[in-house]
């Protein structure tokens, strides 16, 4: 069974038993499929007379977080995948380069999804209509934490790639610029919460 086609009952049993899948990236990946589908129904309900100027606009944001929320959840999937992955390496060093390339990839793609999803958030959040400004914040605390989570697994696949040793040249390089990004992003995700709790507390949320 796939992990996206689990209960969350079983999803959330699975997570505290000692096994690859699901993995903490795909909770991670999964924050962000749910924080895109929470701001999402929020900007839908953002709708009618008293929303004519800004509901197309709504609208349209809200498909594109129903997009991402598609890829987030193929991020699901391929988390689990790359973590057994590399608990197959075992002491190979070249396999365990290459499966810990890949361990590193999804969660860094899954904090960049994040991020776009929480950028459309931000925006979103100014026009939505008042009663659902404190779903706004919800998303927007979930896809910082998607952020923050994706985060924290590319560095610990990154210090793991540097023990493994190897190419150490090459990877150093890659590592240099992908940990660069990676905090660009974060920085950025922190300021975007910002942005959306002040359109939360402007719509009368505390």
């Amino acid at each position: 069974m796939k992990t996206v086609e689990r209960s969350l009952a079983d999803f959330c049993a699975g997570l505290a038993q000692d096994t690859p899948e699901p993995s903490p990236g795909s909770l991670a990946a999964f924050q962000s499929a749910a924080g895109a589908s929470v701001a999402s129904m929020a900007f839908r309900a953002t709708s009618g007379e008293a929303h004519a100027a800004v509901a197309p606009f709504m609208a349209g944001r809200a498909e594109e977080l129903d997009e991402l929320r598609a890829q987030a959840l193929e991020l699901v999937e391929r988390d689990g995948a790359v973590f057994a992955a590399l608990t197959a390496a075992g002491d190979d060093p070249a396999a365990l380069r290459t499966a810990l390339w890949q361990a590193l990839q999804v969660p860094f793609e899954t904090a960049e999804l994040a991020l776009g999803a929480l950028r459309i958030t931000a925006v979103g959040a100014n026009d939505a209509d008042g009663a659902v400004r404190a779903d706004c914040l919800v998303a927007g605390a979930a896809l910082w934490s998607a952020v923050e989570g994706g985060a924290a697994l590319v560095r610990a696949n990154a210090e793991a790639l540097e023990r493994a040793g190897g190419e150490p040249a090459a990877d150093g390089e890659r590592l240099v610029d992908v940990l660069a990004e990676l905090e660009a992003m974060r920085a950025e995700a922190a300021g975007l919460l910002g942005e959306v709790q002040c359109a939360a507390k402007a719509g009368g949320v505390a």
